[in-house]
């Protein structure tokens, strides 16, 4: 028997992708747990996310972004959020912030709020200490189960440029913005980021 013919070939991405949002949509909670599997993944997931502020004429502004990842995360992909990432396996979580920063706005981050943290104990080689975020964030629901710490920071005085193509069109916005995104049109920002919008709109 002749080989197929390359250009008839199925394309098993698409395949994958359309199988992928029939079961999303038609069995959610299955199908969320099934993600979790897949990746290797049945425990929540660490997270880090970084509220980026400056004082722009007379106004505080936060540094945004749109969220891209249609095949990964299609439901979410084109929300509104800030800049934020998993966690590698021992990872300092201040050291998980400045990492995230860097790779998707291209920003050094030159300080925390609050930078409340107790020195390192070790004593039996097991390096260990306590830190206080400025929020925490959880996903009960849906997605993955992710947990997360949230910081206010700075960055160098610099424009920021998207680093790869999950992160789009980031911006500064006026706290002002933000609320009323917040307030009118809630769907535009990424969910798990809602209640640290909340925490920002009441704290600035």
């Amino acid at each position: 028997m002749p080989p197929t013919p390359e250009s008839s070939q199925p394309d098993f991405d698409e395949v994958r992708r359309k199988a992928d949002e029939f079961a999303r949509q038609a069995y959610p909670d299955v199908f969320a747990r099934f993600e979790r599997l897949r990746s290797g993944l049945d425990v929540n997931l660490p997270i880090v996310s970084a509220i980026i502020e400056r004082e722009h004429q007379g106004e505080k502004e936060i540094l945004v972004q749109t969220r891209w990842k249609p095949d990964r995360d299609p439901l979410y992909s084109g929300t509104l959020e800030i800049p934020a990432g998993g966690m590698h396996v021992y990872e300092n979580v201040y050291d998980a912030v400045k990492r995230e920063v860097l790779e998707e706005t291209g920003l050094r981050v030159t300080s925390f709020y609050p930078d409340i943290r107790t020195k390192t104990y070790a004593p039996k080689d097991d390096d260990c200490f306590a830190f206080v975020p400025f929020c925490c964030q959880q996903q009960l629901k849906g997605g993955l189960p992710r947990v997360g710490f949230v910081f206010v920071c700075q960055v160098e005085d610099a424009e920021p440029v998207p680093q790869h193509k999950e992160v789009r069109d980031i911006r500064w916005m006026k706290v002002s913005e933000l609320r009323r995104i917040l307030e009118e049109t809630p769907e535009k920002i990424f969910t798990l980021q809602l209640g640290v919008s909340a925490a920002t709109r009441n704290c600035m």
